[in-house]
């Protein structure tokens, strides 16, 4: 039996935010926990119990969705996954230095989120 994956989700604003907990939820997986900034996920995600992390780079707070993937990566070696409205290519390459397991453009479409989910073979 495949364990039941536990995401944790970053994203600010809240509409978007339960968008994404009902696409998670929907795809059967579980929310281990939600921030909207990078600070307050830094705190809670290490005691979340979580698998994976989907990341908006945009964030309330000093501290980008990048700069809090890469210190995910660098301290607790979880796999990021940005969900993002900005897919320009400046952005895409800074969002590289990160080391994201995936890139998933905003509006997203559950589909997709389970696919790039998927592919990361977690379970």
């Amino acid at each position: 039996m495949k364990k039941q994956l536990s995401i944790y989700i970053v994203e600010d604003e809240v509409i978007i935010r339960n968008d994404i907990i009902n696409a998670v939820t929907d795809a059967g997986y579980r929310v281990a926990g939600t921030a909207g900034s990078g600070e307050d996920a830094l705190a809670e995600i290490p005691d979340s119990g979580c698998d994976l992390v989907l990341m908006d780079i945009v964030l309330d707070g000093p501290m980008n969705g990048i700069e809090a993937a890469a210190a995910i990566n660098r301290t607790l070696q979880l796999p990021v996954i940005f969900l993002t409205t900005y897919s320009d290519d400046i952005t895409r390459y800074r969002a590289e230095s990160a080391g994201p397991a995936g890139y998933i453009s905003k509006p997203f479409n559950a589909r997709e989120l389970r696919e790039v989910i998927e592919g990361l073979r977690l379970t």
